[in-house]
C-alpha cells in the first residue's frame, strides 16, 4: 500500500503535474510561483517527494514526475476537477470559487465518495436539466415555483 501524502505534498505534486502539462518542463521557480510559496519551501518539498520516489530532480535542474508520481498526481488532479465540476455544474458556483474550494477539500474525500460524486454528476446532467433550473431559480429567488 502506498503511503498517504499530506495535503501540502499533494498540492506540490499536483502543481508539478499541471505545470508539466502546460510547459513540458518544470522548474522550482514555476512551482514557487504557482503555489505562492518560497523557493526554499519548494526545495524542501521536492526533496521529500524525491525520497518517496515521486519526483526526480537534480540540483538547479528540472523537476520530473516518476511513474508513481505521475499516477499519484493524476489522482489528485482528477479529484480536484471532479469536485470543481460539481461546484460549477451542479451548484452553479463561479469557476474561481469552485477551484479554490475544491483545492481545500480534495485531500480529505475517500475514493468511495469520489466515485459516488462522479456518478451523481453524471446522473444529474443526464436526467435532471429541469431540476438544475429549479435549483438555480430557488437560490436566486429564495423559493421554488410549483
Amino acid at each position: 500500500m502506498k503511503e498517504k501524502l499530506s495535503p501540502n505534498f499533494e498540492d506540490y505534486i499536483e502543481a508539478v503535474y499541471i505545470i508539466q502539462m502546460k510547459n513540458k518542463v518544470v522548474r522550482v521557480k514555476d512551482i514557487s510561483k504557482m503555489l505562492n510559496v518560497s523557493m526554499p519551501s519548494v526545495n524542501g518539498a521536492i526533496k521529500n517527494l524525491k525520497e518517496k520516489n515521486l519526483v526526480m530532480h537534480q540540483k538547479y535542474g528540472y523537476v520530473e514526475l516518476t511513474d508513481l508520481g505521475r499516477k499519484t498526481a493524476l489522482e489528485v488532479f482528477q479529484k480536484h476537477n471532479l469536485i470543481k465540476n460539481f461546484f460549477m455544474r451542479v451548484l452553479d458556483l463561479p469557476e474561481e470559487i469552485s477551484a479554490e474550494d475544491a483545492c481545500k477539500i480534495e485531500h480529505y474525500l475517500s475514493k468511495k465518495t469520489m466515485e459516488r460524486l462522479s456518478e451523481f454528476i453524471n446522473f444529474f446532467e443526464k436526467n435532471s436539466p429541469e431540476v438544475s433550473e429549479q435549483f438555480k431559480n430557488f437560490y436566486k429567488k429564495g423559493h421554488t415555483e410549483k
